[in-house]
């Protein structure tokens, strides 16, 4: 519908543009005949007026020749007096002359003469110049041009070339009256653009073509304004029949109009009217409809309800005295199990006492032995105490030792010091130091002995001292595990002391269970006759609850029944309201 919604504005704007176009395609058309007309009609002339101004210098050439012929003048005043008539007197650079407005045609139209091989024998410009090798932009030879239509006119005098001048970068169609005057061997031209014919129509037809665009655009404007007025009503009407059709029926149709769009708005007026009578009405209807149907339907749904719950509160007593009777049987059976173990739980009892006494006999026992362990422990630590004492002192005594050692071998070094200056002496001596340097060599050997028992010693005593050192390490790790072996025994002691406590106390726990075990065997006959009474009785509940439910599962089916009838009801009356509500709004 949104789609469809401006089609007839959309419509009228197409066919009026259609209209427009072809209009203004027209118009465009015609313009451009009357432009072309004009500037060919203007060419014409154009080209005339070029003639006509050739034809009046021959004349005026011919004038010039009979004055030479009858000797009042020679030929060449003559031909200066024709350039200087023509433009003007000859400057001092000997080629330049310029134009002569007063022999203008309006447009910058001037003329000059060439004779055949080419030279400018008249030109405002560049008299005396040669032009023989110019080409045009088409590759045309201008002078082969200009003396071709001379000699034998085959265009009545007119010829055509693509010429630009020195200050233009734009390169137009020229056009030039040729005509040769045989008497001089003149090649007579007067050229101009084309564009000088027609370059004021060619803007006053921009001009024209710029006024016809502006009021084209105002009428274009003014028929989408009409447009759009005309199109406004049947766009609302539209937009309140729309309205209508998705269920507004708060929609006016006012129009103060006197067409066919009042009569279609008096119309729908009506139509609105009766629609919104009968909706109401059926709204009513169906609200009424609505409350009858939730309150059957919430009668039946507590009826159904409450059935289920008997119906449910029935099967469960049905199912728990079906579970009671077999409980009851079962618990028969179980009081003789009972009635079994708890003669075999006294008899355990009874090996249970006698094994708890042995315990705590062995307990007793251990406590003992922990204690023995104790006494034993503390005599080695006091032993072990002992001997790393004496250790200790060793190592002191092997440190004395190891210092004498190192006197021992100082003096040795001296003694053999002392032994070998004997020996020199007694060298020097001669014959009388013989003895004595015998004696010097056994005091030197003694001395090395002493040193090298001295170095024994020190060995010894330093693997001692190492010895000593490890022991001390080992010392330090005794003592350790002493310490934690005594913990150890301590906490042994500790757990027998609580495990000879737990099993005197376990002891009066079993007394009192055989106690409790006596009473079992006292009440299990009672217990067994009450389970035979209840069993009875469960039988009887069994067989009555059968019946009932069988009447209440009868009443159950005919208020699902009553249910799902009244279940439809309601959703058909809610159906009928939300559709109402959906697409109508009153």
């Amino acid at each position: 519908m949104n789609k469809n919604r401006n089609s007839l504005k959309k419509s009228l704007v197409r066919s009026y543009t259609s209209i427009f176009l072809i209009f203004i395609l027209t118009i465009f058309i015609l313009l451009f005949l009357i432009f072309r007309g004009a500037t060919n009609v203007l060419n014409e002339l154009g080209e005339a007026a070029l003639k006509n101004k050739i034809n009046m210098a021959v004349e005026y050439l011919d004038f010039l020749e009979s004055q030479v012929n009858k000797g009042y003048i020679d030929r060449e005043q003559a031909q200066e007096t024709f350039r200087t008539s023509m433009l003007n007197k000859v400057q001092k650079d000997g080629k330049t002359r310029g134009l002569n407005n007063k022999l203008e045609l309006g447009i910058e139209a001037y003329m000059y003469a060439i004779d055949k091989n080419g030279k400018e024998m008249m030109h405002p410009f560049k008299e005396g110049e040669n032009i023989s090798n110019i080409v045009d932009d088409n590759g045309k030879n201008v002078v082969q041009l200009i003396l071709n239509e001379g000699n034998n006119p085959k265009n009545d005098g007119i010829i055509t070339f693509f010429w630009k001048n020195p200050n233009e970068n734009k390169t137009r169609e020229k056009v030039n009256a040729v005509k040769y005057y045989e008497p001089w061997g003149w090649y007579l031209n007067v050229g101009t653009y084309y564009e000088d014919f027609y370059g004021n129509i060619q803007q006053l037809f921009f001009n024209i073509l710029l006024i016809v665009f502006i009021i084209i655009i105002i009428i274009y404007i003014f028929i989408l304004f009409k447009i759009d007025k005309k199109a406004k009503p049947f766009t609302k009407l539209v937009n309140t029949i729309e309205k209508l059709s998705n269920g507004d029926l708060k929609v006016e149709f006012d129009y103060n109009r006197n067409d066919e769009i009042k009569i279609v708005a008096d119309s729908l007026k009506i139509l609105k009217k009766k629609i919104k009578d009968y909706i109401e009405l059926s709204n009513r209807s169906s609200e009424i409809l609505l409350e009858s149907s939730e309150e059957l339907n919430g009668a039946s749904d507590y009826i159904s309800k409450s059935s289920i719950q008997i119906s449910d509160t029935i099967n469960n007593l049905a199912y728990d005295t079906t579970k009671q009777l077999e409980h009851s049987e079962k618990a028969n059976k179980n009081m003789e199990i009972l009635d079994n173990l708890i003669y075999e739980c006294k008899e355990k009892m009874i090996i249970v006492s006698e094994n708890s006494n042995e315990a705590v006999k062995s307990v007793s026992q251990g406590l003992k032995v922990i204690k023995d362990l104790i006494s034993s422990t503390d005599e080695s630590k006091v032993s072990n105490e002992e001997i790393f004492k004496a250790i200790t002192q060793a190592t002191d005594k092997a440190k004395n030792v190891e210092k004498v050692s190192s006197v021992i071998s100082s003096i040795a070094a001296q003694t053999r010091l002392l032994a070998l200056n004997a020996t020199i002496e007694a060298s020097k001596a001669g014959e009388f130091g013989r003895g004595f340097s015998v004696v010097a060599d056994e005091i030197r050997t003694l001395a090395d002995e002493a040193q090298k028992s001295s170095k024994e010693i020190e060995n010894v005593v330093k693997e001692l001292i190492e010895n000593v050192e490890k022991m001390n390490e080992i010392r330090v790790n005794v003592e350790d595990n002493n310490k934690k072996q005594s913990d150890s025994i301590n906490e042994t002691e500790n757990k027998y002391k609580n495990i000879y406590e737990s099993i005197k106390n376990s002891e009066k726990s079993i007394r009192s269970y055989g106690e409790l075990v006596e009473e079992l065997l006292n009440k299990k006959q009672e217990v067994i006759e009450d389970i035979d009474s209840l069993a009875s009785i469960s039988k009887n509940n069994s067989a009555k609850t059968q019946e009932i439910n069988a009447s209440v599962e009868e009443q159950t089916s005919s208020i699902e029944s009553v249910e799902e009838y009244s279940q439809k009801l309601l959703e058909l009356s809610k159906e009928l309201k939300n559709s109402i509500d959906k697409y109508f709004k009153l």
